[in-house]
């Protein structure tokens, strides 16, 4: 729940009140979805027709206008029927004496309907309860406006719903179209939160992301991608919540690290997901960690997009550990229904999905997080010399795959003497990073992520590096042992961080230097991130065995720098060692 960062979190109050109007959201518009009959079979076969389905604007649910006062109800009605018919004032006199009540019901349409939240109400000076609606555009583009987005509504609704004859595939396929549609909107997030601007001009630019624009545009945050997904389920009438807590992932765009924070507490942000009912029983889902998740991982695949779609609560806790603490009040006034298993997904391709497999291999993994050892098998298919060096092609028996080794040689190689080594994990890693000294030897070592095999199964590419490359090298060149290097930039750069959390291991005394450009804490190895892979290290070791680079370039971007300055400021307070940082 993937489910990109800008800087790193300062809780200030202007956060405080966006946890607020978060978990505002989250109680007015999707509390009263819970009660709901629980519905018998494997799948809920729901009737809906597609060819006759015409949008009509946002609508009250039925337990919503239980909830709700009968003048609230009618207030709500009234607005959304005025914004979705572009009239330009709106007459509520007949409330006046409870203004506190128009201001809820305001805040109530504009979190049912989008077109709502995209105008705005102006109190008449003279008249009470009179209220001039502002466009920001005239009469004419407003209908052309409310037209447009209604056909997208209708659209959206009918690919996803063509082919889909229960619940549980219509809901799947919205959530497929919104992850592949919507990108997370970090320029104008960051810009709502800046230094020196007014409550009111944050409040401003924080309203550019409306669930109009993810349905327009496709461009949100969290909070606009759970409404939106809200909007789209409640068209065919699957319940649905909107859930905000705080997320320990730091996925926004302008995290700042906390100051004072104690070891061990959660570093978390405000977030918001969903849980929808399907055939009678409830689940997660959350389209931001998936966004990003298809932003970030390179191997990103339909079992990656399942992970963060249908997901049981300790399947939740695994992929965004939350805490709930600030929010217990209404957390627990919500009464949010317990998700008490994972969607199994019947007829998908790899039904067991790399993350089911991942989980199970987290079982088989002692509680210290190393992995083993294991014997591997190659041979050297290929090896082609040149005046600069040679290239090797090994195949492995454990993968049944191929990878190529580029070895470079320095100039007047001699076999009779030693030469400092440095492994190059990727094609984006260079000798300039890894500051290598002009007459050592250097191995690249491209496809680091070939077949999947490095994402689902870290501890075997280590194996087979550590194993197998490195040895087919070794034999073959005059290397110093005890000044090895290993330099990766970006996803390389995560498995020179994985390596260094096995360095009391499989890697022990392998590696004198680890450079790690532009790395992420918050990748996913076999269902652990590296953020815990390095918990575990520090718990079995209290420091680090050897010398760490960390380094950002100019083609990071901000979210992979703040990262990076997550990572520093959590690795100070370790008090590592041998931890530089530039």
């Amino acid at each position: 729940m993937n489910i990109h960062l800008k800087q790193i979190w300062k809780m200030k109050m202007t956060y405080f009140i966006a946890a607020v109007i978060v978990i505002a959201f989250a109680m007015i518009i999707g509390i009263s979805q819970r009660k709901h009959p629980e519905l018998e079979g494997d799948s809920y076969q729901f009737s809906f027709n597609a060819d006759n389905y015409v949008y009509q604007g946002g609508k009250l649910t039925d337990q919503q206008i239980e909830n709700l006062e009968d003048s609230m109800v009618d207030i709500v009605q009234q607005m959304i029927c005025a914004v979705n018919e572009s009239k330009t004032e709106i007459d509520l006199s007949a409330y006046a004496n409870n203004e506190q009540w128009i201001k809820m019901s305001m805040q109530v349409a504009a979190a049912v309907d989008p077109m709502v939240e995209e105008s705005n109400f102006v109190m008449d000076s003279e008249k009470e309860g009179l209220f001039y609606i502002d466009y920001g555009c005239s009469e004419e583009e407003h209908r052309k406006k409310v037209k447009e987005f209604q056909k997208n509504i209708e659209n959206i609704v009918k690919e996803c719903a063509t082919g889909a004859d229960t619940d549980v595939a219509y809901a799947k396929a919205v959530f497929e179209y919104l992850v592949n549609h919507c990108r997370y909107d970090y320029e104008t997030f960051s810009s709502s939160r800046e230094s020196g601007i007014t409550k009111a001009e944050g409040a401003a630019r924080y309203r550019q992301m409306s669930v109009y624009q993810v349905i327009m545009n496709g461009s949100g945050v969290c909070q606009q991608f759970s409404r939106a997904y809200s909007l789209l389920l409640r068209q065919v009438g699957i319940p649905v919540l909107e859930i905000g807590g705080i997320s320990n992932i730091p996925f926004a765009s302008n995290n700042v690290a906390y100051d004072g924070k104690k070891e061990g507490e959660l570093f978390g942000i405000n977030h918001m997901w969903n849980e929808l009912q399907l055939s009678g029983k409830w689940y997660g889902a959350d389209i931001t960690m998936a966004v990003n998740a298809l932003e970030t991982e390179e191997e990103f695949s339909q079992n990656t997009m399942n992970r963060y779609f249908g997901m049981s609560d300790e399947m939740m806790q695994r992929n965004f550990p939350s805490d709930f603490s600030i929010v217990t009040i209404g957390y627990q006034t919500m009464d949010v229904p317990a998700c008490e298993k994972e969607l199994i997904l019947i007829g998908e391709e790899n039904n067991e999905d790399q993350w089911s497999e991942s989980r199970s291999d987290d079982k088989d993994q002692s509680e210290s997080g190393m992995i083993d050892k294991i014997d591997v098998h190659y041979e050297v298919i290929s090896s082609d010399e040149s005046g600069t060096g040679v290239t090797m092609v090994l195949a492995f028996e454990e993968c049944e795959t191929v990878y190529q080794l580029d070895v470079s040689m320095p100039e007047n190689y001699k076999k009779d003497q030693v030469y400092q080594i440095c492994y190059l994990l990727g094609e984006d890693a260079s000798t300039d990073m890894a500051d290598v000294p002009e007459n050592a030897i250097c191995v690249r070592i491209t496809e680091i992520s070939k077949e999947g095999t490095l994402d689902q199964n870290p501890g075997l590419f280590l194996n087979l590096f550590v194993g197998g490359m490195m040895e087919a090298v070794e034999n073959r060149c005059s290397v110093d042992a005890e000044n090895r290097m290993i330099c990766g930039n970006g996803l390389g750069a995560n498995m020179c961080m994985y390596a260094l959390f096995q360095s009391d291991g499989l890697t022990k005394d392998t590696f004198a230097k680890y450079v790690c450009v532009d790395p992420d804490m918050y990748h996913r190895f076999n269902g652990k991130t590296l953020s815990e892979y390095e918990d575990l290290y520090f718990g079995r070791c209290r420091q680090l065995s050897t010398s760490l680079l960390v380094q950002n370039t100019s083609q990071a971007d901000e979210g992979q720098i703040a990262r990076l300055e997550l990572l520093k400021n959590r690795i100070k307070k370790r008090e590592y060692k041998n931890f530089y940082y530039i």
